[in-house]
């Protein structure tokens, strides 16, 4: 009896401080980088972390007439590339997500994140000066593969010298 107690008590401890992901209900997906979610009756809009979307590129003041002409050009050829959160996330499902940096972590496939996804299929690009620690390698792996296999936004290589500006 005495034996059992304390390891009831180290396992009723290890219960108390377990980090237990963050799960949120999946309401709607505006575009490939926002969607709604909700954790109980808290709703909030989650932007993904560590990239930027087509809105977003398009808002910088650097982005040339030219290059914003080309990225309209890109996602009027080829129209699913805006809906590829619409295909990939389910609606009413739960996600584990964290927040970082007033943005959205969302995990979508095991550890896999949706920035991730996006970086890979070329329909983002990497924040400029991005440098955390735990996701600049895979974000960055998952980036340049896009690149090398000219998937997404680099399809033609077009746009290289427009977000080669960012990073400057």
């Amino acid at each position: 009896m005495k034996k059992i107690l304390p390891l009831t008590l180290i396992l009723f401890l290890q219960y108390l401080l377990a980090n237990e992901p963050t799960l949120a209900l999946l309401r709607n997906i505006n575009t490939n980088t926002q969607q709604q979610l909700s954790i109980g009756e808290y709703h909030f809009i989650c932007n993904a972390y560590g990239v930027l979307g087509t809105t977003q590129i398009l808002e910088r003041e650097n982005l040339n007439e030219s290059c914003k002409e080309q990225l309209l050009l890109f996602y009027k050829k080829n129209p699913l590339s805006s809906y590829y959160a619409k295909r990939t996330l389910h609606a009413q499902q739960l996600y584990h997500i964290d927040f970082k940096e007033q943005q959205c972590l969302m995990y979508v496939q095991g550890q896999r994140t949706l920035s991730e996804l996006l970086l890979e299929e070329g329909l983002v690009v990497l924040k400029p000066h991005f440098k955390d620690k735990e996701f600049f390698a895979p974000f960055t792996r998952a980036y340049e593969s896009a690149v090398f296999q000219r998937k997404g936004v680099h399809k033609d290589g077009v746009l290289r010298e427009c977000f080669a500006e960012f990073y400057k």
